[in-house]
């Protein structure tokens, strides 16, 4: 009689021991007891659960990335906790990277992070490290449910692009880049550093989100599809963009961008639907990088151009969106090149602070509904709705 009960004892007690920390791997090359793959069968479906160690996670959630990169369905699930690391990338990674919640889940760089010499001329990798904290580079995927706080005053060692240094400046966090992607991130939080030097100062980064093809040093097009969703930046030099973008679908919903230079911008956009609703920018500061015009504009469509493209055969819808910034700063500015073929439709924007609506001289055939702001119409065939 005593017999089961004490094999009934020593079986809670094995079963606490196994549970009380991260379970050790299981099927995967990562050898670390903070990483498992349940890897029981390799198909859709497989789980790659990763845990912090509280000192530098890099080579775990690499590892990870890697492991999952190497075919489709894998979803990467980070614990809550605080993930110190380095540079990460994944090529062609079809997947889920998820964490516990935005404000569970947060990756922070340990330090200055290094950068490679004219990096941007290949693609990221252990010997060619980018200035960003996670890197794609074509791929079908979602990134959800996760925090990222950028550290400082010293976000990167000097790197250098096309002979110019950078100095103490990621060109985001987040980049996508390559050829096509279909990239989804939604309820993320990303929080940028404040750093006194450097090329972005105050701000450690150019974008936040950055969707740009600038693989091999001068610009190719990214196609696909991109959606942004139920995100918050804070402290950057700009939420989101999009550029040097070709037979593309970019959606903006419902995020937020608050005490930052600017909420989101599309340039050099070849056969692209771009429609950005019921976001929020506040607090804008106008204060961008790298540009010749300051106060920088809230949103902006047109006038940058990396390859150029311009805006062709391109259109942007903008609904529902609050922006506040300041004086001298236009809330939405729209300014397409002589030969672009654009086409801007805004209506049921919420303006305050801000000079107002921008149409410039090259805009043509653009619907904007005033909303009770001033609008500025430099272009031609423009429809502006009081």
């Amino acid at each position: 009689m005593r017999l089961p009960r004490l094999l009934s004892v020593l079986g809670v007690l094995t079963a606490a021991f196994l549970f009380a920390g991260p379970p050790i791997a299981a099927g995967c090359e990562c050898d670390s007891p903070y990483v498992r793959h349940d890897g029981k069968v390799r198909h859709k479906g497989s789980v790659i659960r990763v845990y912090p160690t509280h000192h530098d996670d890099t080579a775990n959630l690499r590892c990870a990335l890697r492991v999952a990169s190497r075919e489709p369905g894998h979803t990467i699930e980070l614990a809550a906790g605080q993930f110190w690391t380095r540079q990460l990338w994944a090529a062609g990674f079809v997947g889920t990277l998820k964490g516990a919640g935005a404000d569970k889940t947060i990756l922070s760089n340990p330090g200055p992070l290094k950068v490679a010499d004219d990096v941007i001329m290949n693609p990221p990798s252990s010997s060619n490290l980018w200035p960003a904290l996670l890197t794609f580079v074509d791929g079908d995927f979602t990134v959800s449910d996760l925090g990222i706080r950028m550290r400082g005053p010293l976000v990167t060692a000097p790197w250098s692009f096309f002979g110019t240094i950078f100095e103490n400046v990621v060109l985001g966090e987040i980049i996508v880049t390559g050829s096509h992607a279909d990239a989804s991130f939604e309820r993320l939080a990303v929080e940028g550093a404040t750093v006194e030097k450097g090329y972005g100062a105050p701000y450690d980064d150019v974008v936040s989100l950055f969707y740009q093809p600038i693989l091999g040093g001068w610009a190719k097009t990214l196609s696909g599809r991109f959606t942004v969703a139920g995100c918050t930046f804070r402290n950057v030099a700009m939420g989101f963009n999009a550029a040097v973008v070709e037979h593309a679908q970019v959606t903006w919903h419902a995020n937020t961008v608050v005490d930052s230079g600017a909420g989101f911008e599309i340039w050099d956009a070849v056969h692209v639907l771009v429609e950005a609703n019921r976001n929020r920018v506040q607090d804008a500061t106008g204060q961008e990088t790298g540009l010749p015009f300051v106060p920088y504009p809230a949103i902006a469509v047109g006038g940058s151009s990396f390859a150029g493209l311009g805006l062709q055969d391109t259109q942007v819808v903008l609904t529902d969106n609050e922006v506040s910034g300041i004086a001298d700063q236009w809330g939405l500015w729209v300014s397409p090149w002589e030969t672009d073929t654009l086409r801007t439709i805004a209506a049921g924007n919420a303006f305050s602070g801000t000079t107002g609506i921008y149409l410039g001289l090259n805009s043509k055939g653009s619907i904007v509904k005033a909303e009770g702001v001033p609008v500025v119409d430099e272009g031609s065939d423009n429809w502006v709705l009081p």
